[in-house]
């Protein structure tokens, strides 16, 4: 189930009015601003019902839909929701992620008076937060599939202000050894290396295990890319594990390795007392 758009579409003097359902305003958007005959390709989006004009404007005046005109002769993009109302002139003038987020805030806010206080890019995705909402909400394109989905990542907008993520890059390692997860700033390519940064250790202590263990070793880039990365200094390091999910999901994985640890090579302080 979509938006529930109804569409007018005008070129070359001409109107045409359709409803649909099964779309998303994020497609139509994706479609004005790709498509290499847009006003062809809006008129056959799939799920496209023709209507009157008539009927456009009662869903209008009742506020049953979204409500947008498409005017290619005139560039210019109207959308109108639950009272809300955005007009983009000179639409193709701005990017789609500033049409994008324009539009999300139109339909999300709670009164025209509402308005659109930030747009960040996160690894290529685009979030806006309005005074309504009061936190980040994202879309994901999958323009080749003409899916769009919309989710709130409450979790990553907390670690990406925590990391200053809009103007930081860091590179960080996440080790798995079974189901236990350690994060570290690291790039790891050894088991020595595992050694050192004292996690086998830890794991050892923490967790009975058989004498192999594979360590999964999965090294990230997470935030602005345009700027040189650092390695993920250690106060941060917990802030990761803690939105891991978000963090993965919105991270570059930059490598990816499997060490296996035998710990019949190595000894721990409790060995040693029990030996003694």
């Amino acid at each position: 189930m979509g938006d529930n758009v109804y569409l007018k579409i005008i070129s070359d003097g001409e109107a045409q009015y359709f409803a649909n359902q099964e779309i998303y305003v994020e497609c139509i958007l994706s479609e004005f601003y790709h498509a290499k005959q847009p006003d062809k390709a809006l008129k056959e989006l799939k799920h496209n019902q023709p209507v009157t004009a008539e009927e456009f404007e009662a869903a209008r005046q009742y506020n049953e839909c979204v409500n947008i005109k498409l005017d290619f002769d005139k560039n210019c993009i109207n959308i109108e929701a639950d009272g809300n109302s955005l007009l983009v002139e000179n639409a193709d003038s701005i990017s789609i992620s500033e049409a994008l987020a324009r539009t999300l805030s139109t339909l999300c806010v709670s009164s025209p008076q509402e308005k659109l206080l930030d747009v960040l890019n996160i690894m290529g995705t685009y979030y806006f937060k309005s005074e309504f909402i009061g936190r980040y909400e994202s879309l994901t394109y999958v323009f080749d599939e003409n899916v769009v989905t919309r989710e709130i990542y409450s979790e990553l907008f907390e670690l990406a202000q925590k990391l200053d993520l809009r103007n930081h890059a860091y590179t960080f390692s996440v080790v798995s050894m079974d189901s236990e997860k350690y994060i570290t700033g690291a790039f790891i390519n050894s088991v020595d290396e595992l050694d050192e940064l004292g996690i086998i250790e830890q794991y050892d202590e923490e967790f009975s295990h058989d004498d192999k263990v594979n360590a999964l070793i999965d090294y990230y880039i997470i935030g602005n890319l345009g700027i040189e990365s650092e390695s993920l200094p250690d106060r941060y390091c917990d802030d990761i594990k803690s939105h891991l999910d978000a963090a993965e999901l919105y991270a570059d994985c930059l490598e990816g390795k499997t060490i296996t640890v035998d710990y019949r090579d190595y000894q721990t302080d409790e060995d040693y007392d029990m030996e003694e």
